[in-house]
């Protein structure tokens, strides 16, 4: 009988602020798409199903025999689509993300990080620049939901300081980053005087009486799944030989966008040669 376990998304982006949840050198780059990480965040505060994970407990001396990559905090298409290497191995066990990978780093990016892809009518640089790859953060709509134009309830977005500039922006977004500011709150606390404990971490911007009600539901929906939900619902590989773990990666992939043969070829490549995908990148 296969046994599941949980774990909030705040624990989940404690493990990755710490190095301690990371990535096996066979999972291939960050792919997905801005619309894909507004789609996936709805569906969470939605209650939707989002998938199983499988997390490899990677023991310290299998670590230091191996490849581990950090998960990206800020994206740049292009630029960095791959977190650095984990050299440092300390703890006497690490969680690498086996199938999932897309999801976590998704979850890592849209609160604690940035997303950058470059303009149109904009030419490519010999280096990263700001002016051509804008760098954005995810926001929630707290007033409205989302429009008809898209399948999502939630009105998640990416925007970029200057973006947010206009009049028409003012108040109504929400940085989805800002809700750790509730980081440690009893939960207790939380449900007798989550108004009052949103006024003290000035999360809610002025607003007439009936938008406040609407952005306090929001902003608790986002508070549950943040800290109290088990969203991350994952199995555990124990073994510790490779090759074993990389027939489990194989066989486990599905969803979200789907792995090409040249990915597959990738995987089972780096695996054994630890080098590999810095070598094709340069």
């Amino acid at each position: 009988m296969i046994e599941y376990k949980t774990k909030t998304i705040c624990e989940a982006l404690e493990g990755i602020e710490s190095s301690q949840w990371i990535l096996p050198a066979f999972q291939r780059k960050y792919v997905w798409t801005q619309g894909q990480i507004c789609n996936f965040f709805d569906s969470i505060m939605r209650g939707y199903p989002i998938n199983t994970f499988m997390i490899w407990n990677v023991e310290k001396e299998t670590a230091r025999k191996h490849v581990f990559y950090r998960f990206i905090q800020d994206y740049r298409e292009f630029w960095r689509e791959t977190g650095e290497k984990n050299s440092t191995f300390i703890k006497d066990r690490y969680y690498a993300v086996i199938d999932g990978q897309q999801r976590i780093n998704s979850l890592y990016i849209g609160y604690a990080g940035s997303y950058a892809v470059k303009l149109k009518n904009k030419r490519w640089k010999t280096s990263y620049d700001e002016s051509v790859q804008p760098k954005t953060c995810l926001y929630l709509n707290l007033f409205e939901d989302a429009d008809g134009e898209t399948s999502r309830l939630y009105d998640f977005r990416f925007f970029s300081d200057a973006a947010l500039n206009g009049e028409e922006n003012k108040g109504k977004w929400f940085k989805v980053c800002d809700i750790l500011r509730l980081k440690g709150v009893a939960p207790e606390a939380a449900d007798e005087n989550f108004p009052e404990l949103v006024e003290e971490k000035t999360l809610l911007p002025d607003c007439s009486e009936e938008q406040k009600e609407v952005a306090l539901k929001k902003l608790k929906t986002l508070y549950e799944i943040t800290f109290r939900a088990p969203v991350i619902n994952y199995y555990e590989e124990q073994e510790q030989e490779l090759d074993k773990v990389v027939d489990v990666f194989l066989r486990s992939n599905g969803g979200g966008t789907p792995l090409a043969f040249s990915d597959l070829v990738m995987s089972v490549t780096t695996s054994q040669w630890p080098d590999c995908r810095d070598k094709f990148d340069e």
